[in-house]
């Protein structure tokens, strides 16, 4: 079974256990701090992986990359 869980801030977890989604328009992707959304990846993606996978999506497209097989992806939404 499947469980989705929203929260406040972020806690931190393990992708290797928990799946991660991180969702978001490119260019606000792109601000983020990765320091405030490493400790969602439990020390598993770095930081080089993070904006390596940044700079594999499409920003004129919907697009999504994995970024811990099956278990951490970064969708892209375009702005309309």
């Amino acid at each position: 079974m499947t469980t989705v869980k929203f929260s406040s801030g972020i806690q931190p977890s393990n992708p290797a256990n928990t799946p991660v989604l991180v969702i978001g328009q490119l260019k606000n992707l792109r601000a983020v701090d990765f320091n405030l959304v490493k400790p969602k990846f439990g020390g598993k993606i770095t930081k080089d992986i993070w904006e390596e996978g940044l700079s594999k999506l499409d920003p004129t497209n919907l697009d999504s990359i994995p970024l811990y097989p099956t278990s951490s992806t970064s969708p892209l939404f375009q702005l309309r």
